[in-house]
């Protein structure tokens, strides 16, 4: 949403963060060809600022960045935005997930304030317990209203923010019937968080 890159335009760093919006829900590329793909403006624009071509012609040497981390809102919405955007790189550029390229980042849809700080709640067990103790839960819709200093922290930051790097696997009929699937997703990544 609008809200949420302005937030990031102001508190990224401009020699290290490039930013690409995305308007609307992402083509699914599961079944289209080169062409198909070629004339929807939004996947066109992702593959050239990756820089690297679709296959057959996906040259891993031309990437343009360390990182390409896809970040949505944690709610449902979200989760259907960034398995289109994994399903892109999966059928047509699957070098970058198979080079270790591809993240996922994910911020915290839960919350609670303690000392003047936030404290995120990263899973249902965090919050199960943050609420067997009392606290008061604050809940996110979406990026788009956290403040400016919460889009640093989680988004930017990469000692606080979380991010999931993919991995492959060769079995792509598989592979996208979990990416659905947001718990399953995570069993695609390497496990561990990647600061």
């Amino acid at each position: 949403g609008d809200s949420a890159v302005g937030g990031l335009q102001g508190m990224r760093d401009i020699e290290r963060h490039a930013l690409l919006p995305l308007k609307g829900v992402p083509l699914n590329a599961a079944d289209k060809n080169t062409k198909k793909i070629m004339e929807n403006a939004e996947m066109s624009e992702i593959i050239t600022a990756v820089g690297t071509g679709i296959a057959p012609h996906c040259d891993i040497d031309k990437i343009r960045y360390s990182k390409i981390i896809l970040t949505a809102d944690a709610d449902p919405d979200g989760n259907h935005i960034n398995t289109l955007l994994i399903t892109l790189f999966m059928k047509h550029m699957p070098e970058i997930i198979k080079g270790g390229f591809l993240y996922l980042c994910e911020p915290p849809l839960y919350g609670y304030g303690y000392n003047e700080k936030f404290v995120p709640l990263w899973d249902e067990e965090e919050l199960e317990k943050a609420r067997k103790e009392g606290k008061t839960i604050l809940r996110f819709k979406g990026l788009g209203e956290y403040s400016d200093v919460l889009i640093e922290r989680f988004i930017l930051k990469p000692k606080e923010r979380r991010l999931l790097q993919l991995q492959w696997y060769d079995d792509i009929e598989k592979l996208i019937s979990l990416v659905s699937d947001g718990a399953e997703r995570k069993k695609l990544a390497l496990g561990e968080w990647t600061l």
